[in-house]
Order: C-alpha cells, then sequence, then structure tokens
C-alpha cells in the first residue's frame, strides 16, 4: 500500500470514528436544527464502500480535510433512507454518489457523484463566506439547487 493511501485511510478512520458523520433517522429534523443555528450543513452519500479503492482514500481525505478546517460551522451527516426520499420529492437524482451543501437563506449545492478535488469544497466555502470568489472556483462550483426539506 503506498503511503498516500495509507494516510488517507487512517485520516478516514479518525474521521469516521470522530463522530463527525452521524447519521440516524432523525436526519432530516438535525439538519433543519443545524441549519436554523446557523450552521452550514453537508450531506453526502458515498456509494463506493471499498475502502481500499483509491477512489473513497481520496473522498475521504479531501472530506476530512475540508471537515477538519471548518468544524464548527459545518455540520457533516452521511445520508439515510428519509433524507434521499425528500431530495427525490426535491427532483434531485440520488442514484449515484452525491454531496449536497445547505445554508439557511442561501442557495443549496448539489454535487453528483464522488468530490475528490478540494476545490468543490473551496468553491462553496467562498461563495458561503463571502469570500473572494476566485475564477478558479467557477469550474469546480457544484449545481445550485433548491431543496425543501420541511
Amino acid at each position: 500500500m503506498n503511503y498516500r493511501l495509507f494516510l488517507t485511510k487512517a485520516f478516514a478512520c479518525l474521521f469516521f470514528a470522530s463522530g463527525l458523520v452521524q447519521a440516524d433517522t432523525d436526519l432530516l429534523d438535525k439538519v433543519n436544527r443545524d441549519l436554523s443555528s446557523g450552521h452550514i450543513v453537508v450531506v453526502y452519500q458515498m456509494l463506493n464502500d471499498d475502502t481500499a479503492s483509491e477512489q473513497y482514500a481520496d473522498w475521504a481525505y479531501y472530506l476530512n480535510d475540508f471537515a477538519s478546517s471548518n468544524s464548527p460551522l459545518y455540520k457533516f451527516y452521511s445520508t439515510d433512507v428519509a433524507f434521499n426520499n425528500r431530495l427525490v420529492e426535491n427532483g434531485l437524482d440520488i442514484t449515484d454518489s452525491y454531496t449536497l451543501f445547505l445554508k439557511k437563506d442561501a442557495l443549496s449545492f448539489f454535487y453528483e457523484g464522488v468530490v475528490v478535488e478540494s476545490l468543490v469544497y473551496l468553491a462553496v466555502q467562498a461563495h458561503y463566506s463571502e469570500e473572494d470568489f476566485l475564477p478558479v472556483y467557477r469550474a469546480f462550483i457544484p449545481d445550485e439547487v433548491t431543496v425543501k426539506l420541511d
């Protein structure tokens, strides 16, 4: 196993063991509470459960890196059936892996597929924090979507 893959697996274990990833039957309620409290919420679905794959390692590394740099402002959750059903009701295609970024009274962003590029996270962060939105971010900002959770 190469060193990068080893480190990524180690970070993934820490991320998942740290409690940053939360999922239960009340995910919709948690997300709504977090949004009302001013948090930015990231909900994801990762269908590749092969933790030895390079795709999984890259995904876990970038998600961990972003989460460790941005908590406590951001809340991160793995999706559940009820949440996915609500997304389908909102017209989103959840048949693949995805990442959804939500902020109260702001645009939501939906990334279909597996995020394996840190610039996706940085583009959303720049948008939500009203930092300088660098021209390079335009290529990485996910699709704007309207999501009604309640």
